[in-house]
């Protein structure tokens, strides 16, 4: 009997994958472990692709400025899917996934934990065991979790043509959503304000976070003994480098009539 002992790398699990005794797979399931999670981020790759056009109403309504936003987007869902399919074809990770959502689905565990489902939502959302470890760290984390999550929620959206704004003949904001009106509202009113610098307040509420993160990370002697470099310090400057860019761009727009941007 042959047992591994170490990590296995992704070559040792394609590998492994097709030294199984007993009777060869026939189509999709012949092919090795590598190439199938490659068809499944092309899979995935085409899948957006084809949700894009269609919510953009075959890139009518796509914006060509951010074409290298979308087309960065595509191939990093694809490379996620790759890794996460790979991820999932190692027996151990495999196992535990499908009996994670046997529990999960399972009539008896729900019947039995039913009360715990809010609860859980509440720590996801609201982050309580953080709130427990400390007031600082808790607003830190809510902060950076809400404005990453709420810059994403518009930025996509708008970056893949599914949401728009045009201005009606009689001075409305016309919001559109998958190339169907929504709902229109007065320019300058104050939700229409608040609707068109939501990327800012989202960007402002994300800049705190990481200047209170910043703050910690130089400042707690605990924290600087195992921190690392590139694992703790460059995720939170590339989002800073994004936060303090973008709110740049309306920086200029809003008082320099775009003379920068």
């Amino acid at each position: 009997m042959e047992q591994s002992v170490g990590p296995t790398n992704e070559a040792s699990v394609g590998e492994s994958s097709t030294r199984k005794p007993g009777k060869q797979g026939r189509g999709f399931s012949s092919l090795g472990l590598r190439t199938r999670s490659i068809l499944y981020g092309i899979l995935a790759a085409v899948i957006l692709t084809l949700l894009i056009a269609l919510g953009s109403r075959g890139f009518h309504w796509f914006d060509a400025a951010l074409i290298g936003y979308a087309v960065a987007a595509v191939f990093a869902i694809a490379a996620v899917t790759y890794k996460y399919s790979f991820w999932l074809a190692r027996p151990p990770t495999g196992r535990y996934w499908r009996r994670s959502w046997q529990l999960f689905f399972s009539y008896e565990n729900f019947r039995r934990y039913t009360l715990l489902i809010p609860k859980a939502i509440g720590d996801l959302f609201a982050q309580q065991f953080i709130r427990e470890r400390g007031f600082y760290r808790w607003v830190t984390h809510q902060c950076i979790f809400w404005g990453v999550l709420l810059s994403c929620a518009i930025t996509f959206p708008l970056t893949f043509g599914w949401l728009r704004f045009t201005q009606t003949p009689g001075g409305l904001y016309q919001i559109w959503i998958f190339g169907f009106p929504f709902f229109t509202v007065p320019v300058d009113s104050f939700f229409a304000f608040m609707l068109f610098h939501a990327l800012d307040f989202t960007a402002f509420l994300l800049l705190i976070g990481l200047i209170l993160a910043f703050h910690r990370r130089f400042h707690d002697l605990a924290l600087i003994a195992v921190q690392r470099f590139g694992f703790d310090i460059v995720p939170l400057a590339l989002l800073l480098a994004i936060t303090v860019s973008g709110l740049a761009l309306t920086a200029d727009s809003t008082w320099l009539g775009g003379a920068y941007y």
